[in-house]
């Protein structure tokens, strides 16, 4: 995703949900004009995952997200960040869908799989 701050754009956030066994049961999307960071788009796609949980009833297990950043974010907020706002939401939303263990293990999954790809290096 291109984004400048610039610059308007259409902002499209996307979301499969699956079941245990990898069937999808729902998708959803949502679409924003303006103009965002990567950092702060990627919160926001992540903060669309519990919305959705907790709209539509699923009984959520984990929320995958690739971006490390968007994520030791939501791990380890600051009240004084510019995107604290957004982070302590998604933290809230984390909270009432009973996923905020799932912030931690995959903020280690993916720190554990940057750590084996430069240990082969």
């Amino acid at each position: 995703m291109n984004l400048s701050s610039a610059e308007q754009q259409w902002l499209v956030w996307k979301g499969v949900v699956r079941d245990f066994e990898g069937v999808v049961v729902g998708c959803f999307s949502k679409k924003f004009r303006g103009s965002l960071s990567v950092d702060d788009a990627e919160l926001l796609a992540i903060r669309e995952a519990p919305l959705c949980s907790i709209q539509q009833r699923f009984n959520t297990d984990e929320i995958e997200s690739d971006s490390l950043r968007a994520i030791q974010s939501i791990s380890s907020p600051s009240h004084v960040a510019h995107n604290a706002t957004i982070t302590s939401t998604i933290v809230l939303l984390l909270v009432q869908a009973n996923l905020l263990k799932m912030v931690t293990w995959c903020w280690c999954q993916i720190a554990e799989q940057r750590s084996l790809f430069h240990e082969e290096d």
